[in-house]
């Protein structure tokens, strides 16, 4: 490589908070590659920088394991890949759910699973509704694992709901067929919990932004896209260290 008179050279301390593996698939007997999956339904351009910084941490937990990466999107057009990524290595995959899972496929399936995808790929709102009650219905089945039953009926409510925003929560039940009431069913329950922990982490993150902006001025799209991408407590540990860093740069770093 040979860099340009711009370059100044630095031994940057990083820092580095907790982070959380969506999904990890190990072998029982240890033979064989660890896969850490990463679901992302929303544009992230630096999710493959957030991918890699966990299979890397989890490598140097775990010397010698060949650990690799699977990364999730429902669709091409969530993937905006950041055009500075070239790794060839092949350690990351990239799966996009809509090349497996056709509109066809999701309608004529009967397996609760590929049904809890409806809302998330089907877009046509008028094929969704139709199908809403056989998703529903096919998930509770009772000889499912109530553990699994109650997780996929959380998901499956989740993503009608940020399909439908408009719709009350009545209007959902209805589409879906629920008999009771949406509100009493302990997905719909774990539902609110979530969403106010997810609202907690959004209002300290609108907080550390304003923050930093009062203190350093306009932020830069790449610093406000390493926020967003931030952990919890990658953000506790910037609130902590907002007025001892002289710029947006070193507080980050």
């Amino acid at each position: 490589i040979e860099l340009s008179d711009k370059y100044q050279f630095s031994a940057p301390t990083l820092k580095s908070g907790e982070r959380r593996i969506d999904a990890m698939f190990a072998p029982s007997d240890g033979i064989g590659p660890v896969y850490v999956v990463e679901f992302q339904a929303q544009p992230n351009p630096s999710i493959r920088y957030n991918l890699m910084s966990k299979i890397s941490l989890y490598g140097e937990q775990h010397p010698g394991v060949d650990v690799r990466g699977v990364l999730v999107f429902p669709e091409t057009k969530v993937d905006k890949q950041n055009f500075q990524w070239q790794p060839e290595t092949g350690q990351i995959a990239v799966v996009y759910l809509e090349d497996k899972f056709s509109s066809e496929r999701i309608s004529e399936s009967a397996d609760p699973f590929i049904l809890t995808l409806a809302p998330l790929l089907i877009e046509d709102s008028t094929i969704l509704k139709q199908l809403a009650p056989k998703c529903w219905q096919t998930i509770n089945n009772p000889q499912l694992d109530p553990q699994i039953r109650n997780n996929l009926g959380a998901i499956l409510q989740f993503w009608f709901m940020e399909r439908f925003k408009t719709n009350t929560a009545q209007e959902i039940a209805n589409m879906l067929h629920v008999l009771t009431p949406l509100e009493e069913t302990q997905a719909y329950k774990e539902l609110v919990d979530k969403g106010r922990q997810f609202g907690l982490i959004e209002g300290q993150l609108e907080l550390l932004k304003r923050q930093i902006t009062r203190r350093f001025g306009k932020l830069s799209t790449s610093t406000l896209e390493k926020l967003d991408a931030a952990t919890p407590d990658q953000l506790e540990a910037w609130a902590d260290g907002i007025f001892d860093a002289n710029s947006v740069e070193e507080l980050l770093r």
